[in-house]
């Protein structure tokens, strides 16, 4: 349930009692308060944006998008082992940053990304489950940092060996632009590719991204978010 007042003090009370809350904004509000969501017109709302308060402050990750054959959705810390053994896979990280070097230190890492990435920018690194099993079989998404220009963000993907070549990849990576084209303010994406990968090339290629710049080893290709 969530609970949506005027009344911040009311709302703080039920938050240290685990409810999920919104404060609704009145004129002349200027206190600050300790309420993670502050709505103008709860009417306006979908369904959605109910499910999606609610989940955020209850730790429960969001369905991103689906696809014809996945799910792509927040990690969780109970996909801590999941994504532990996707990066295992031999040749995984040849093209890709490893994850810390002990499961220790990524579990801490990845406590942090939830609260601070999903929570602020409300996208990131996303997982990708096999719609009919329920298995992670990779990993995608966005994000926003030092190397992005303004309203940019820069796209990563990762997709377990034994579910390669069989273009899913491809439909994860067609739904993040126009997921990023539907919801969020986001004017382009860019990706660096190793010269080596080219499988990537192709794939960027493909999904209409333009190659723009070429380093010692990597190749920069970015595409318009409409």
């Amino acid at each position: 349930m969530l609970v949506i007042s005027t009344d911040a003090e009311l709302l703080e009370e039920l938050q240290k009692k685990g409810m999920a809350v919104a404060l609704q904004e009145t004129e002349g509000m200027e206190k600050s308060y300790a309420i993670p969501y502050v709505i103008q017109k709860p009417e306006e709302l979908s369904y959605r944006d109910y499910d999606r308060i609610f989940r955020r402050q209850k730790g429960i990750p969001w369905t991103i998008f689906t696809t014809e054959r996945c799910v792509v959705r927040e990690f969780s810390m109970k996909d801590l082992d999941a994504l532990w053994d996707l990066y295992a896979q031999p040749s995984v990280t040849d093209y890709i940053q490893p994850l810390h070097e002990t499961k220790e230190k990524e579990e801490a890492y990845q406590r942090d990304y939830i609260h601070y990435m999903y929570g602020f920018f409300e996208y990131g690194m996303w997982l990708v489950e096999d719609k009919k099993t329920g298995r992670i079989i990779g990993r995608a998404g966005i994000e926003t940092n030092e190397r992005c220009r303004d309203g940019e963000a820069e796209l990563g993907y990762v997709i377990h060996p034994e579910n390669q070549r069989q273009g899913i990849a491809a439909e994860v990576c067609r739904g993040i632009l126009q997921y990023a084209a539907r919801e969020l303010e986001i004017h382009s994406i860019f990706a660096r590719v190793h010269k080596k990968n080219r499988a990537s090339v192709g794939l960027l290629e493909k999904l209409g991204f333009v190659r723009e710049e070429s380093q010692e080893d990597t190749i920069t290709f970015r595409i318009a978010i409409p």
